[in-house]
């Protein structure tokens, strides 16, 4: 059930790498 609780953290983080390239 861990992995569910970090999905949303890790799922925004690499949502705001991908901003960063742009």
């Amino acid at each position: 059930m861990q992995e569910l609780s970090l999905s949303p953290m890790l799922f925004l983080d690499l949502l705001h790498q991908y901003l960063m390239k742009f």
